[in-house]
């Protein structure tokens, strides 16, 4: 390997390394609200039934087929899930390295960008909450086909049909896993024309740049999101939408370039608009005095960031307005921003390699540049006392719920039905969603105990056959005796079929 080589390997190990030293606390976090009812699910009805479910305006068929292969692999445990997405997050550091160098041919504006985004705190949204992964498994194919798009541009060569249908079917895959994914593939042909301009696309290329948003478009809207749209995008208007998607903008901004110096920014303050507004100049001074490359590249970037944006603008504003605690219809929220940071990094660092060339600055400033955030960026860490969620309450409740389980399984004798009450697990939520004790054994337990009768008393149990029926949950909770809960006290300190002999 050359020497220069050796050079940008080492740029691009570093933008990774510190992405991956900032999230690796992810791996101690555990599962969170929904993350249970989705295990409930997969381990409740049939794979396809969970693979097509949709969720609050979401095409969600990649994504839960990710969980579906993860609960296969890793059951549920959840380090191995979040492994998986911290593994992802450094591919993603690591193409926006690329894409970045590729770009600005610098390997320090490259490691800047990737690293400035890669350590993000508002990255944690989207890291740290299994429900919030479909933004990082999309944003994976968004940014591989977004390098193929630049590597044509910067080759100045026509992208052939293999090449344009290879970017759909990327697209297409980022699509079902979160609405961002979605907006990102419907905008993606726009991004195209603004980068490469109609001329260098041929008639075949042209026809799968238009049938893919078409596609993706006809296809969510026949599907059960209809009721959806109705209900949280037309009803509310355009005023909420605007308002929130201009705060995302401006939050997206703010807290890519703030960074440590304000990890948590949940309202918009002075502040907020003071960098978000310096950022915002530092676009615009490119787009006016860059080249007219820049200036292609960067509108194909900002059509990518607005076209994600806007889609969670359209989608959350109408209900968030019904929520007067969220600010600004919660632009803050920090999952929504992923993306939309990811791609302003990029813009920012190509932006700032091309007003230095227009003001005559030597490419040595770049290093310069680079050492200063590195070393700001590690005081601001040191000092800002962020830390990530590990929703340890979840964690110990569910292991004392697994604990009272195994306990009763090795004390009942051999031979005798095992019988508990069922005691609910509340961060979860209660039935239609999660039938605690009942629910981790048949996510935890049931497959580990063949052969072994295990009950559990629920109220809710002729509830249960009828909303998962057939189902291993159904199997193994039953309704109280006829007397009541009163008659199966001796259940919660001895365990013995009481109620199943009644």
């Amino acid at each position: 390997m050359s020497a220069g080589r050796l050079v940008t390997a080492g740029y691009a190990v570093l933008a990774v390394t510190l992405s991956v030293m900032v999230y690796a606390p992810i791996l101690q976090n555990y599962f969170h609200t929904e993350d249970f009812q989705s295990l409930n699910t997969i381990a409740n009805v049939p794979f396809w039934t969970w693979v097509l479910q949709s969720s609050a305006g979401h095409v969600l068929v990649g994504r839960n087929a990710f969980f579906s292969l993860m609960y296969a692999l890793a059951g549920g445990y959840p380090a191995p899930w979040f492994g998986v997405l911290l593994l992802l997050h450094a591919v993603n550091v690591l193409i926006v390295f690329l894409i970045v160098r590729a770009t600005t041919r610098s390997r320090p504006l490259g490691c800047l960008a990737a690293a400035a985004w890669g350590v993000a705190p508002v990255n944690e949204g989207a890291l740290g909450w299994l429900q919030a992964c479909g933004y990082v498994l999309a944003s994976t194919p968004m940014l591989v086909a977004l390098a193929g798009l630049v590597g044509s541009a910067t080759r100045s060569a026509r992208p052939s049909l293999s090449r344009a249908i290879g970017w759909s079917l990327v697209l297409l895959l980022g699509a079902t896993t979160c609405g961002a994914g979605l907006a990102v593939g419907i905008f993606f042909p726009l991004a195209v024309v603004a980068l490469l301009g109609l001329q260098r696309l041929s008639w075949p290329v042209r026809a799968v740049l238009v049938v893919l948003p078409v596609c993706l478009g006809a296809t969510y809207l026949a599907t059960s999101q209809r009721a959806f749209v109705d209900r949280a995008v037309l009803a509310g208007g355009l005023v909420p939408p605007a308002g929130m998607l201009l705060h995302l903008i401006l939050f997206g901004l703010a807290m890519l370039v703030a960074g440590f110096a304000d990890p948590v920014i949940t309202s918009p303050t002075i502040s907020t608009y003071l960098v978000a507004a310096m950022a915002a100049t530092c676009l615009l001074a490119a787009l006016l005095l860059g080249p007219a490359r820049t200036r292609r590249l960067l509108i194909a970037l900002c059509i990518l960031a607005l076209g994600g944006y806007g889609f969670i603008a359209l989608g959350r504003a109408g209900l968030y307005a019904m929520v007067p605690t969220l600010p600004v219809y919660g632009a803050a929220i920090p999952r929504y921003h992923y993306e939309g940071a990811c791609l302003f990094a990029i813009a920012l660092a190509i932006a700032l390699a091309a007003v230095g060339r227009r003001v005559c600055a030597r490419a040595r400033w770049h290093g310069v540049l680079l050492a200063w955030w590195l070393a700001l960026a590690a005081l601001l860490y040191r000092g800002s006392g962020w830390t990530i969620q590990h929703f340890s309450d979840e964690r110990h409740g569910a292991e004392r719920a697994l604990a009272r389980i195994r306990d009763a399984l090795v004390h009942t004798p051999a031979g005798w039905p095992v019988v508990l009450l069922n005691e609910p697990f509340l961060p979860a939520g209660r039935y239609p969603f999660f039938a605690g004790d009942a629910s981790f054994y048949t996510i935890y337990l049931q497959r580990r105990s063949p052969g072994r009768e295990v009950y559990f008393v629920d109220r809710d149990a002729v509830a249960w056959y009828r909303f998962l029926p057939g189902s291993p949950l159904s199997a193994v909770v039953i309704p109280p005796p006829e007397g009541g809960l009163a008659n199966i006290a001796c259940l919660a300190q001895m365990p013995l079929g009481c109620a199943v002999n009644e």
